[in-house]
């Protein structure tokens, strides 16, 4: 994935701000190693810093309900309102269960043979307990709250 044309990495480094001009983001700020950074857009980008970062990263750059960013020194590029608006993070519920027999990933994590061996999987055949986030069955149980399931 290195070696592609279009894609850069920088390693040790936080995004600051999506750099607007007349109204339309055409590039990023970031901090690298407390250098300042910036990197324009040929075409278009893609914020996505997750349900709380993306709409803070917006509003630092200028782009979010004109009197907030204002009070805080902030220059408003663009008014949008709905920015941050109505934030809720993701729902996130801790599900225990117990089981007969001993025999859970979280068990076979414990054990450096198993945890080698899931590793192993992942790495060379991209498959296993350990190609599924942790928080996927959290969601689920959540999901099945919010329909009114028990």
């Amino acid at each position: 994935m290195r070696s592609r044309p279009n894609l850069s990495l920088a390693p040790r480094a936080q995004v600051t701000r999506a750099v607007i001009e007349r109204g339309v983001a055409t590039g990023l700020g970031w901090l690298q190693v407390g250098e300042r950074r910036r990197a324009g857009a040929a075409r278009e980008g893609i914020l996505s810093a997750g349900a709380i970062q993306s709409p803070q990263l917006l509003r630092f750059s200028g782009v979010g309900p004109a009197a907030l960013p204002s009070e805080h020194g902030i220059d408003v590029d663009v008014h949008a309102p709905g920015v941050g608006a109505n934030l809720q993070d993701h729902c996130q519920l801790r599900t225990i269960v117990r089981l007969r027999r001993p025999g859970s990933t979280n068990v076979a994590v414990r054990h450096p043979v198993k945890l080698a061996a899931m590793g192993a999987r992942w790495l060379f055949g991209r498959s296993g307990p350990l190609t599924v986030g942790a928080g996927q069955v959290g969601g689920t149980a959540c999901n099945v709250h919010a329909l009114g399931g028990r």
